[in-house]
């Protein structure tokens, strides 16, 4: 005698085919390695960091690799 799988109790329908080929977050990009990702090296640290998205809008301007060494950055030398 056969098995028989259960059936779905989900009363929702199933995704359709183009949100199965997004990724979770709903964009429609394909999802990069990490290793795929731009770096920059820090500026107070030394060490090498890799782009956030949180950081997309201003990457060019990014420079620490985070709060910490933002907060504890080399003084600039101002002119008098």
């Amino acid at each position: 005698m056969a098995t028989r799988t259960p059936e779905r109790t989900s009363t929702r329908p199933p995704p359709s085919p183009a949100k199965r080929a997004s990724n979770a977050g709903g964009c429609p990009v394909a999802p990069r390695r990490k290793g795929d990702l731009p770096t920059k090296v820090c500026a107070v640290c030394g060490r090498p960091f890799a782009w956030r998205r949180k950081w997309a809008q201003v990457w060019d301007e990014v420079r620490y690799c985070s709060d910490r060494c933002r907060r504890n950055r080399r003084p600039t030398s101002r002119p008098r």
